[in-house]
């Protein structure tokens, strides 16, 4: 073998590699916690939602399956369908106060309710497709606001009666919709045209501002720094607003360009966000958006559609996937971590 056939084998073999780990999703770094499966696998999970008081118990909103509950941390999963149907349910809602009512929003069938832990369903009266996104109010738990594809709706009795309340929101492709949890009546929704509107009063009046002209596909309220509002683009790109959504800046991007799907921000650790992605799983910041390392050890499968941390331990998060649901607890961050970002943030 000549030495210049030797090195053509060499250079093909290198770039085959790297055209091989550019094409894959991003792996997790060697000290990073590893995602468990926690059941439901080959299934795919539009939402989830975490029981308020009792941490063995998760919802999963399936695809063409209706409601999905697990009382023993996933070692098993009943089917809650009676009244629904295998429905794809988009969206999930579990009342804080009255943790056995349950709220569901499905792509076609409309929205239901449950009074019983999810045994049984009733349709209520909102036929809008798509119910994207269910928020309940936590301190007046009878207000409820639902993200339809192309509409904004609110109910002020437990989904009974139903009013649109999207008057000013002028964009006709919604995609996210987050509420300020210190004060229940501040909304902010996100859109595909890139525009953030925001309301301080259930959504009776609008302000609006452009963040990118990617669009914008998901939103995240800081819950410590009032003012503070995240924006992720389809592209990965996050922005920053420290003014209520008036100005934004881009402080950094997901790696690859990472269609960034869903975006959350740890209860405890004010510099910490997790992201969930479409095709490269999901990432955790610790200096809040500006870079950004896969957390994917465990995955089966790399398209995260749900997010989100237990409602009793905030280091413990779970993943909704297109191969059923997992879970992961990140280690307990010390305060020398992100001290030194609150005194830097921007």
């Amino acid at each position: 073998m000549t030495k210049h056939f030797r090195y053509f084998l060499f250079a093909t073999g290198l770039c085959l590699a790297l055209l091989l780990a550019v094409s894959q999703p991003a792996r997790s770094a060697p000290d990073e916690p590893v995602w468990q499966s926690l059941g439901l696998s080959g299934q795919t999970i539009f939402a989830l939602a975490a029981h308020p008081t009792d941490a063995q118990t998760l919802f999963a909103g399936v695809e063409q399956g209706g409601v999905y509950r697990t009382t023993d941390d996933g070692a098993h999963w009943t089917a809650l369908t009676e009244g629904m149907g295998a429905a794809d349910v988009l969206s999930l809602a579990v009342d804080p106060q009255t943790p056995a009512t349950l709220y569901a929003g499905t792509a076609q069938n409309g929205a239901f309710r449950s009074q019983d832990g999810g045994e049984h369903w009733m349709a209520l009266p909102l036929s809008s497709p798509f119910l994207y996104e269910w928020l309940v109010d936590p301190q007046t738990p009878s207000t409820l606001y639902v993200l339809a594809n192309h509409a904004l709706v609110k109910s002020l009795d437990k989904g009974d009666h139903w009013q649109a309340c999207g008057q000013g929101v002028t964009s006709s492709s919604l995609t996210d919709l987050e509420m300020n949890p210190s004060n229940p009546s501040e909304l902010f929704v996100g859109t595909m045209t890139g525009m953030v509107y925001h309301t301080t009063d259930g959504c009776a009046s609008w302000t609006s501002a452009l963040v990118s002209m990617d669009g914008v596909s998901a939103l995240a309220v800081h819950p410590r720094f009032a003012g503070w509002v995240y924006a992720a683009t389809p592209k990965g790109e996050v922005f920053l607003s420290q003014d209520y959504g008036k100005q934004w800046e881009k402080i950094g991007a997901l790696p690859e360009q990472s269609p960034l799907h869903v975006l959350e921000v740890h209860p405890d650790v004010p510099s910490m966000l997790v992201a969930g992605t479409l095709t490269r799983g999901v990432y955790r910041s610790l200096d809040g958006g500006r870079t950004w390392t896969a957390v994917n050890t465990g995955l089966s499968s790399f398209t995260v559609r749900a997010l989100i941390p237990d409602a009793l331990n905030p280091n413990r998060w779970y993943a909704g996937t297109d191969d059923g649901v997992f879970a992961l607890t990140f280690p307990t961050l010390s305060p020398q971590v992100y001290l030194p970002w609150i005194a830097r943030a921007p």
